[in-house]
């Protein structure tokens, strides 16, 4: 039996703070997914980038790169831009990675993707495998497809200034790249949780005020 005043505060207090984020699950998602590649190839050394735009606040966990489970085998440089070029995130995608659907996923330092902003996600084929004309191709909650664009790749930098096809779309631009993401909590969960924080504060010091009989 909790006798102190202080330990029922306590113990709401982390009861409502659990509850509180149970409302809000975070799971990171990949960006962009489809049921089929249909076709994958390893003709040329390329840089594949796609534009894309955040609707709401996210937070990018791992970036990553197409993986045919019996044919990839190269490290890929993939990198995360802001609409103005500045670089937000690297790494490199390699076979020790984790698999995640059709691509391997390496963990970065998480960055912030701001609501309206738009992106963009570069990664190199190093002369690898990648894959066109996806079928059921979709996008993650949050996180609107802007386009495809690529460039001859001399090397195995991930490259931000590519030339745009106007001919790659969802269904037959060429993929390489992608990211994982999941939604940033919204203020009101965190005003919510002090809210009821301050509540029971006020509770507690109105019942130690009260006399005893």
């Amino acid at each position: 039996m909790i006798r102190n005043p202080l330990q029922h505060l306590v113990l709401a207090a982390t009861l409502l703070a659990s509850l509180t984020l149970a409302s809000h699950p975070v799971h990171a998602a990949a960006a962009f997914e489809f049921d089929d590649p249909q076709f994958v190839t390893d003709f040329g050394n390329w840089n594949f980038g796609i534009n894309f735009r955040a609707d709401r606040n996210l937070q990018v966990s791992a970036l990553g790169y197409f993986w045919d489970t019996e044919l990839s085998s190269a490290a890929h440089n993939v990198a995360l831009f802001s609409a103005d070029g500045t670089r937000l995130a690297a790494a490199t995608v390699s076979a020790g990675d984790a698999l995640s659907g059709h691509f391997r996923y390496s963990l970065i330092d998480a960055v912030t993707l701001t609501a309206g902003n738009s992106y963009r996600v570069v990664g190199s084929s190093a002369s690898d495998f990648y894959f066109y004309d996806a079928v059921n191709f979709s996008s993650a909650a949050g996180i609107s497809y802007l386009g495809n664009v690529y460039s001859a790749a001399t090397g195995t930098a991930a490259l931000f200034d590519q030339t745009p096809d106007a001919g790659n779309d969802t269904l037959n631009g060429y993929w390489g790249p992608s990211l994982a993401v999941s939604p940033v909590p919204e203020p009101s969960t965190y005003g919510l949780l002090l809210a009821g924080l301050g509540l029971m504060g006020v509770m507690y010091q109105v019942r130690r005020r009260r006399p005893t009989r």
